[in-house]
């Protein structure tokens, strides 16, 4: 799994906009802990931080510096959740993936 922080500059984060009050909630304390100068970078993993980590090297015609997986894109993966009846085009209200979902997803053939 790829994992990274990214440093915090106010001027460039761009936040989501908030849904839910538990979102909004997230958001404001984020905002006090940036202002007091707790947070200074934000943890990017996941899929997220592949997409990013993929579309870098694309762009710079590079290999990154740190640790990362040598294939682009992770489609196996999502076929087998898909497979599994994850990751349907439509989010429904508390869908979440677990670890124990990717673990079953990796063991499927």
């Amino acid at each position: 799994m790829h994992q990274f922080f990214v440093p915090v500059r106010p001027k460039e984060v761009v936040k989501p906009k908030t849904r839910t009050e538990e979102q909004k909630e997230a958001v404001s304390q984020l905002e006090e802990q940036e202002k007091a100068s707790q947070v200074t970078r934000y943890r990017v993993f996941g899929m997220t931080a592949r997409m990013l980590v993929d579309v870098a090297r694309v762009a710079y015609a590079e290999e990154p510096e740190f640790e990362h997986n040598s294939h682009f894109g992770d489609e196996a993966i999502i076929e087998k959740l898909r497979k599994m009846g994850r990751l349907s085009p439509i989010r429904r209200t508390g869908d979440q993936l677990t670890r124990r979902d990717m673990e079953m997803a990796a063991k499927l053939s």
